[in-house]
């Protein structure tokens, strides 16, 4: 053992110090030395620390060169940079507005609404301001009263300023990357000036063309690069490059419905308004995240830019369009009845539960310019079902100094934390054991919990009006009807009460599947059919005078306590579906 081995396993201080003595210690000249009480302690510190210390660096840069262990961001943007990403920066919100300028009859034929023609919008408070521009000039004509809808984005307009030879990084970190416009000079003498274009791809691509490309770069910041005089034009170094922007607020801007005119229209008065009454500025958000770059970047490399799979354009229009929080796309074939031939499409945004529809509009002509496939892709709503929730719990009165009402609250957070974890998006799947566990977790004075489940369908027809509407819970219905009454006390498909022909009526179902309106004054009305195997409901040609709430529930009671989704459905459990009620017991 005279010449042994250092072990070199070891990744903790103490472990490489108490390497070092043993190795000293099977060395004849230190056979008998006594390396703790000793000068030689203090220089077996001090090489315990070095080699820790390297072995911590090389850990940290080994860390650093891979996608997936990267923790700076800087080191995330380069790996993304290699798969021909770039991170998302703030965007602005959006809100298109109709524009009109109250001006005199014999007047112009047209009027021109410049680009940057600024605006401003006040929160719902009326303390914020932030400051809305238009991306394009918009012609007012005599014809339509000088009035037109135009699209305005938030943010304020910057411009910066270099000299070629040198990098050009944008200086602000809340850019939106889409508003940026480039425009080059020769030379500081020469003030003609000329405007490129941005190029996401090298694809048909010429030497003479004049394209910059957008890369990030560090501190959250985003850096313009141009060609080569192979793929685009090169610039020679002494080019004066002026660069365009508009610096967002993101997602603050969202949900903003007033505005005002700051600038004029050829020296004329503006007046703004809504062009629907329910619209509010939306599609503002923030830069992307460490997690989403490493997740984002490899998924959006794998698509290459098309549209083949579903995942493929998840990944794509996440990626464009990133006010959305979730996307699903399914084939058609998955419909009931199945749509074949087309591509569906459903998002969920960030401030919302449906996007508005020119975002819609947007994403749908986007998607098509992706494939390259005969389909045809259709944007679609998301399909809500909510749960209705009932619990009695019993609790342990000995165990606890709550009281009933404290007991109750604590469970009605169990229940919306788990919610909130698991449901409100796409494949949102509810398991019941998991949840009864989350209720009986909630306290340590609770003994069990009885539970139990309704799907809801909310439902909200016009009065007056015939209403007929058809969707699927996507889960099998409880079907224990034994052909004279049910084993159960209430029917599996029942409404709220509404106004029928002046009277209160709910709509049930009869166990052989049909639906009727049930009132107390009235015989049976026909009003539909239910499919308990699919859990395909259709309500035809119902015409109610009133109902007190928003909307009409119509609640199912499903086969299986787990409930799951597809498709764009979204699975719900909100506040006003829960009720809470407690068994006070003694043990």
């Amino acid at each position: 053992m005279a010449n042994g081995f250092l072990t070199t396993t070891q990744l903790d201080l103490s472990s490489y110090k108490t390497s070092l003595k043993n190795y000293l210690r099977q060395q004849a000249q230190f056979a008998d030395y006594d390396f703790e009480g000793s000068n030689m302690s203090v220089l077996l510190d001090v090489l315990a620390y070095n080699t820790y210390q390297n072995a911590l660096y090389l850990n940290m840069v080994g860390s650093e060169m891979f996608l997936d262990t990267a923790q700076l961001r800087e080191s995330l943007v380069s790996h993304a940079k290699e798969l021909n990403y770039v991170p998302r920066s703030r965007t602005s919100a959006t809100i298109t507005l109709n524009v009109t300028v109250p001006v005199a009859a014999g007047t112009p034929d047209t009027l021109t609404v410049p680009k940057y023609f600024k605006i401003q919008g006040k929160d719902n408070s009326g303390n914020g301001t932030y400051y809305f521009t238009t991306n394009e000039p918009t012609i007012l004509t005599r014809a339509s009263g000088y009035t037109a809808e135009v699209d305005f984005y938030e943010g304020i307009e910057s411009t910066e300023v270099f000299t070629y030879g040198r990098r050009v990084i944008i200086s602000s970190e809340d850019i939106d990357v889409d508003s940026i416009t480039v425009f080059v000079r020769n030379s500081v003498e020469d003030v003609t000036q000329t405007e490129w274009v941005r190029a996401n791809d090298l694809f048909g691509l010429t030497a003479t063309d004049k394209v910059f490309f957008i890369q990030g770069a560090e501190d959250f910041k985003y850096e313009i690069t141009f060609g080569n005089d192979l793929v685009g034009q090169a610039l020679t170094p002494g080019n004066i490059v002026y660069v365009q922007y508009r610096i967002s607020s993101g997602a603050e801007a969202n949900g903003i419905t007033r505005f005002s005119a700051v600038d004029s229209v050829e020296g004329n008065s503006v007046q703004l308004s809504l062009v629907n009454a329910a619209d509010k500025t939306t599609s503002g958000s923030y830069q992307e995240s460490n997690e989403s770059i490493r997740f984002n970047s490899a998924k959006y490399f794998q698509t290459q830019q098309r549209a083949i799979t579903s995942s493929d354009f998840v990944s794509l229009i996440k990626t464009n369009f990133t006010s959305l929080k979730n996307v699903i796309a399914y084939g058609g074939e998955e419909e009931s009845p199945p749509r074949f031939g087309k591509v569906l499409i459903s998002a969920i945004p960030f401030d919302g539960d449906i996007i508005s529809d020119p975002l819609k509009s947007k994403i749908q002509t986007f998607a098509k310019t992706r494939t390259t496939l005969s389909i045809d892709p259709i944007v679609v709503d998301p399909d809500f079902i909510y749960v209705d929730l009932q619990s009695v719990v019993k609790y342990n009165v000995s165990s606890t100094t709550k009281t009933s009402g404290q007991i109750i609250s604590a469970v009605e957070t169990a229940i919306i934390n788990y919610a909130s974890l698991n449901l409100d998006d796409f494949n949102s799947d509810l398991r019941f054991s998991k949840l009864v566990k989350a209720i009986d977790d909630s306290d340590f004075s609770i003994i069990s919990n009885e539970t139990n489940l309704r799907l809801v369908k909310r439902i909200a027809p016009q009065p007056s009006v015939s209403f007929t509407s058809t969707w699927t819970f996507e889960n099998a219905l409880l079907d224990d009807y034994t052909g004279k009454k049910y084993t159960i006390e209430t029917p599996v498909v029942q409404s709220t009460p509404f106004g029928y022909q002046g009277i209160s009526a709910t709509i049930e179902d009869d166990g052989l599947g049909k639906l009727f309106i049930i009132g107390s004054e009235i015989d049976p009305v026909s009003c539909g059919t239910v499919d308990y195997a699919t859990g395909t409901v259709n309500i035809t040609s119902l015409v109610v005078d009133s109902y007190n709430e928003n909307y009409i529930k119509i609640y199912a009671l499903p086969k299986n306590l787990d409930i799951e989704t597809a498709t764009n459905k979204v699975l719900a459990l909100e506040q006003e579906d829960i009720a809470i009620s407690t068994l006070a017991a003694r043990e």
